[in-house]
């Protein structure tokens, strides 16, 4: 009863980054399947309680796999929109133990287990989904739970959260240039929840990009399908890359392919041409992909592209928070050339000096703030085109609507995470 909100802007997909990097170093040695399916259409910036949002999502997926030793988790992510903004829809399904009837009524009673035994067997979720629960009402939403004993979960939780981008969160830019091919063998999946979770989540990813996308059955289909439509990227798995090496590497020469793989099976893939997308892999991945913004040497998205990547583009950071400088600048020194000032004056002087090609803005500084500093940038004719990025430490929602109305070129929370910075700042750069 003495939970408080704290609401902040935020992007769905960096939750769902955070929730697959902790999932994957706790899932330990179990062979189980991560499948993610994110809608491309949630817009990219909400307001809520992302912390807390978080938690429960995290919650939910370590009960999974928790409860599950073989098969796969599933971890699908939807909205629908509403007249305050939208309901965020996030289930989490797996193939493990399950519970019976009566344990199910058990499961929202506070510090209720199954069995409360150091090495349970028994199908149950304890005071985890207690205190998950609990968190959904305070924010408004609500948490279902289905299950059958020995068949296996699904856990649903509906949230409302206000909107303050419509933008998706992932969309081809070249649509009408990318075609794609995959080949993926659900045989060399045991289990055919398995192959329905993959096979499901693939159609929904061609659905939504609504890109020209072929799914082939076999390798023979793939090759008679390449001969006259020409592929721009094809999507196949490691298993499919080991069983034909030579023609995989090969067709490496000609078009773009990818590889979907495990970790520990990177080392069957030395060939430098072919991309490798590490499981779990979801739509922002692929679109990132497709949209030419993932380092196939380093196996993940790459922001800061083309001519972006060297030191000509150069970008002014001005906040008054010496700590904070000093991260962003180390956050970029790899990517662009970087100035910093630790006021509007000296931002004033940096711009005579350096002429930079972006500024990344604190909107709360003492004696002139962000808005004035942008207000005079946009008053001179030597500045005004400079496209600004403002970073803010609040996410009160009157500061948020009086920071957009002024039409900087994007804003972020601080501290900022470092992949987003870069691929905002690569995007903005490229518009310009």
């Amino acid at each position: 009863g003495k939970i408080e909100l704290e609401e902040e802007a935020y992007n769905i997909t960096s939750t769902i980054n955070d929730v697959i990097n902790m999932t994957m170093a706790r899932k330990n040695e179990k062979k189980l399947e991560l499948i993610v399916d994110c809608d491309a259409t949630i817009p990219s910036v909400l307001l809520g309680d992302e912390k807390k949002l978080r938690r429960v999502i995290m919650n939910l997926v370590d009960n999974a796999i928790k409860f599950t030793e073989e098969g796969c988790v599933s971890l699908t992510i939807g909205y629908r929109k509403e007249s305050y903004g939208i309901n965020l829809i996030i289930s989490v399904k797996d193939t493990g133990i399950g519970m019976d009837a009566e344990s199910l009524e058990q499961l929202f009673v506070s510090f209720a287990q199954v069995d409360t035994s150091t090495k349970r067997q028994e199908g149950g979720l304890g005071l985890g989904l207690a205190i998950s629960h609990a968190l959904m009402q305070k924010m408004g939403g609500a948490i279902t739970v289905k299950s059958k004993l020995g068949k296996g979960t699904v856990v649903k939780i509906v949230v409302p959260q206000k909107v303050l981008d419509e933008e998706p969160v992932a969309s081809l830019q070249d649509r009408d240039n990318i075609s794609v091919a995959t080949y993926i063998d659900m045989e060399q999946f045991t289990q055919v929840t398995i192959r329905d979770e993959y096979s499901a989540m693939i159609r929904h990813m061609v659905e939504q990009l609504r890109g020209k996308c072929h799914i082939c059955r076999n390798l023979a289909e793939l090759q008679r399908r390449h001969e006259y439509e020409k592929f721009s990227h094809i999507f196949i798995s490691i298993t499919e890359y080991r069983a034909d090496q030579a023609y995989f590497d090969e067709l490496a020469k000609q078009t773009n392919v990818v590889v979907i793989l495990n970790h520990h099976e990177e080392r069957y893939v030395t060939n430098q041409d072919i991309f490798k997308i590490c499981k779990p892999f979801y739509i922002l991945t692929i679109v990132s992909v497709l949209n030419g913004l993932y380092d196939k040497k380093r196996g993940r998205q790459n922001f800061a592209m083309e001519k972006f990547v060297t030191k000509d583009a150069h970008v002014l950071v001005v906040d008054d928070n010496a700590i904070l400088l000093r991260t962003v600048k180390d956050m970029l020194a790899e990517d662009y050339s970087v100035a910093i000032a630790v006021s509007g004056a000296q931002a004033f002087m940096s711009i005579e000096k350096h002429k930079p090609d972006l500024i990344l803005l604190d909107y709360e500084m003492p004696i002139v703030d962000g808005a004035e500093v942008f207000q005079l940038l946009r008053d001179d004719p030597k500045a005004n085109d400079i496209p600004v990025i403002f970073l803010t430490a609040s996410a009160d929602r009157e500061v948020v609507t009086k920071l957009i109305s002024l039409n900087p070129a994007g804003y972020m929370l601080k501290p900022p995470k470092k992949d987003k910075l870069l691929e905002m700042i690569a995007g903005v750069l490229k518009k310009k």
